[in-house]
């Protein structure tokens, strides 16, 4: 796949240790909405909308992408809109800040939950 370029800004610093996905899985409705640090390695990276129009944050032309961020404790579905000269591809080992979604849907009693991330920040880390 050819290299994705990255929306979002360079990853601001802050004091806080990246969280295991499988925590994050196992009490989702409490990070709901939080931007939390998470690391892994990317995995079945997928252009979304490959011709997305300028922006203000990215007057060229961007796309959005959607990725899998796999940890040794569980893995999630990550979003992002991609410009610039940042690019992702699978394989990368990231630490990226992102907001944690979490959507309910209640099918014959039972609660189908949904967690995902949208991607704000994100750094490239050595092998």
């Amino acid at each position: 796949m050819p290299g994705l370029v990255l929306v979002a800004g360079a990853l601001p610093v802050h004091a806080d240790e990246p969280i295991a996905i499988g925590t994050i899985l196992r009490d989702a409705d409490s990070y709901h909405l939080h931007s939390v640090l998470l690391k892994g390695k990317v995995r079945d990276s997928q252009v979304i909308a490959p011709f997305l129009p300028p922006t203000e944050q990215c007057p060229k032309h961007h796309v959005a992408v959607a990725f899998t961020l796999d940890d040794e404790t569980g893995f999630i579905q990550v979003g992002a809109h991609l410009c610039g000269n940042r690019s992702i591809k699978n394989g990368d080992n990231v630490l990226l800040r992102a907001i944690i979604l979490v959507a309910h849907e209640y099918t014959d009693g039972e609660d189908r939950r949904t967690v995902a991330a949208i991607l704000k920040g994100m750094q490239r880390l050595g092998d």
